[in-house]
């Protein structure tokens, strides 16, 4: 190489060694930008699976609260009404009233209380009646409404309904019963059947059956079965010995 071709090469190698590494520094950059997306697919993807794990989990204990939370109320209730009837006398007073008849409504106070715990709670219901000799009765009590398609048939003052919706179930409510002149009693319903002709018509056939216990007055001490039976309007409450 002559003097010549010398400065030549030392004027242009500053240049070809700046392009080199400029060449390079591009080829990196592409190289980075292949790998982002890949690292980036790689993230949402474990996002993606921890969120439908948490879902699962979630939804895991969405199904599995209900059934404890109902076993729970059959078990505080089974509790309070062996505990109401300890002691007790099995049988009507001499005298009294059996059977009453009235009209139940809605209920919007929350006075009384008709359910055994918190969740899952019933309707509450008030309503006024008479004795057959006469007394007048006055009533607050729970029922549940769970009508479905899939319940299958139910009998309901003696016959089978499969037509429209249904509900059978055994979760407990409760509430008092007073009768003037005879003293109050507390009722436990332990089983309720109802027949519907719709998803938003009330029942037209509805049945209770649970115990009642006497709190004061000639009914005191003393302990039976009582029955409801709600057909369109029409409330019939008969207490038994």
């Amino acid at each position: 190489m002559n003097s010549s071709e010398t400065k030549t090469w030392r004027r242009i190698a500053p240049m070809v060694l700046t392009a080199g590494l400029a060449v390079a520094a591009c080829g990196g950059a592409e190289e980075e930008a292949v790998v982002e997306p890949a690292e980036t697919e790689q993230v949402e993807s474990e996002q993606t699976e921890e969120a439908e794990a948490e879902t699962e989990v979630e939804e895991t204990t969405t199904t599995t609260e209900a059934p404890d939370r109902e076993e729970d109320l059959r078990q505080v209730a089974a509790q309070e009404i062996e505990a109401a009837l300890a002691g007790t006398t099995p049988g009507v007073p001499d005298g009294a009233p059996t059977v009453f008849t009235g009209a139940l409504v809605l209920n919007q106070s929350a006075d009384v209380e008709v359910a055994f715990t918190e969740t899952p709670r019933p309707l509450s219901l008030t309503g006024s009646g008479e004795g057959d000799d006469g007394s007048a009765m006055e009533i607050v009590m729970g029922v549940f409404d769970r009508r479905s398609n899939n319940t299958g048939p139910v009998l309901c003052n003696g016959e089978t309904h499969s037509d429209g919706q249904t509900q059978d179930t055994d979760l407990p409510t409760k509430g008092p019963m007073t009768i003037d002149g005879w003293g109050t009693i507390a009722l436990f319903f332990e089983r309720q059947t109802a027949a519907f002709a719709s998803d938003l018509a009330p029942p037209f056939c509805e049945e209770q059956t649970g115990v009642w216990v006497g709190l004061d007055g000639e009914f005191e001490g003393r302990s039976g079965e009582i029955h409801r039976l709600h057909e369109f309007v029409d409330e019939t409450f008969t207490l038994s010995g």
